[in-house]
């Protein structure tokens, strides 16, 4: 069960981890505040985190996948070296702006949303996110859509037979930077999207 347990809450993380590196960054216009913790990457898999106190402690990461069998490049998780029970999740290799969040007892209040930006680690808080987006919206801010130019001409009734299945298809591309996580390898770069 806490094995299940831990795979349910960091699958609930990495879109936490991906949403926080969206949204943050000082260059982006978006409200950081430079965080008592400070992390930085030791190697391509673990990070070390310093605390106020100027303790520190590893993060042990490990690659991770949006989708099982297929290896999403620069996401990890893991956890803190002293605390097993802690989840890590980190948007972003080494060298790049990351994004990371980090559920614990020993960071404060037990979850912390962090942005490592230029080796300064900023922390990301719900409050001034929310904030942020209210100084956005405006009473302008929907659409009122156009009348139906083509109103369903009968109802339907209970003896109209469905088909069984439909077939949608689609086209998705790719850009270069995507292509570039696979080596240049275009048939990897297709697998990891389909």
């Amino acid at each position: 069960m806490e094995r299940t347990m831990n795979h349910y809450c960091c699958l609930l993380l990495f879109p936490l981890a991906t949403f926080a590196l969206t949204i943050t960054g000082p260059e982006q216009g978006y409200p950081t505040q430079k965080s008592s913790l400070q992390l930085r990457w030791m190697t391509d898999t673990s990070m070390e985190l310093q605390y106020s106190d100027n303790s520190t402690e590893m993060l042990i990461l490990m690659p991770a996948s949006n989708i099982p069998g297929f290896p999403t490049p620069c996401l990890y998780s893991g956890n803190l070296q002293h605390d097993m029970h802690s989840l890590v999740t980190v948007s972003g290799c080494k060298g790049q702006e990351n994004s990371i969040t980090i559920a614990s007892s020993r960071v404060p209040n037990g979850l912390v949303d962090l942005s490592l930006i230029n080796g300064i680690t900023y922390i990301i808080r719900d409050d001034m996110i929310r904030r942020k987006r209210e100084d956005q919206i405006s009473e302008e801010d929907f659409v009122i859509p156009p009348p139906n130019k083509f109103p369903i001409a009968m109802k339907p009734t209970a003896n109209i037979e469905l088909p069984d299945g439909v077939v949608l298809e689609t086209f998705i591309t790719y850009d270069n930077s995507l292509l570039l996580q696979f080596g240049g390898s275009a048939i990897h770069a297709k697998e990891w999207i389909s």
